[in-house]
C-alpha cells in the first residue's frame, strides 16, 4: 500500500466540505463519525468551520479530496 499527502492551503477546508456535501453518507457502526456529525459546529459571521469535532471528518475530506483531484479529475 501506499501513502498520500493531504491536499492542504488556502481554501482547501472550504472547497473539500463542499465536495463532500455533494454526497450522500453512510454512517455504520463509527461512533467518532456520528458524534462529530453531531456536534460540527460554524462561525456564523466568518462561515467558516469551528476547528473542533472534525479530526474523524477530516480523513473523509482528504480522501475525498484525493478521489476527485487524482481520480475524476475536477
Amino acid at each position: 500500500h501506499e501513502a498520500y499527502g493531504a491536499w492542504k492551503g488556502k481554501g482547501s477546508i472550504l472547497k473539500g466540505i463542499t465536495w463532500i456535501q455533494g454526497y450522500s453518507m453512510v454512517v455504520c457502526n463509527s461512533p467518532d463519525i456520528e458524534h462529530e456529525l453531531n456536534n460540527y459546529e460554524w462561525a456564523i459571521k466568518e462561515n467558516t468551520p469551528i476547528d473542533q469535532y472534525n479530526h474523524a471528518l477530516d480523513s473523509i475530506r482528504y480522501a475525498v479530496a484525493w478521489y476527485k483531484m487524482n481520480i475524476i479529475r475536477e
